[in-house]
């Protein structure tokens, strides 16, 4: 798949081929590396609401926290 940058206004754009294409609106971070650039979408931030994860841990069963207690070293 190739897409090839753009003219958009004053500033650059990329086009997406339809089958991968965004949302419209999306949000995202820009990376640039050597030779490529990443885009990663922006998500919320599950842990903000410190409340809502209230209570969690005890509804873990011994399996799910075994990785947490490192009693197996």
């Amino acid at each position: 798949m190739e897409t090839a940058a753009r003219k958009i206004g004053n500033s650059g754009g990329i086009i997406f081929p339809q089958e991968i294409a965004p949302k419209v609106d999306e949000k995202f971070n820009i990376m640039q590396g050597e030779s490529s650039y990443v885009l990663k979408p922006e998500r919320a931030n599950i842990f903000k609401n410190a409340s809502a994860w209230q209570g969690f841990r005890d509804l873990l069963i011994t399996s799910d926290t075994k990785w947490d207690s490192l009693d197996d070293i």
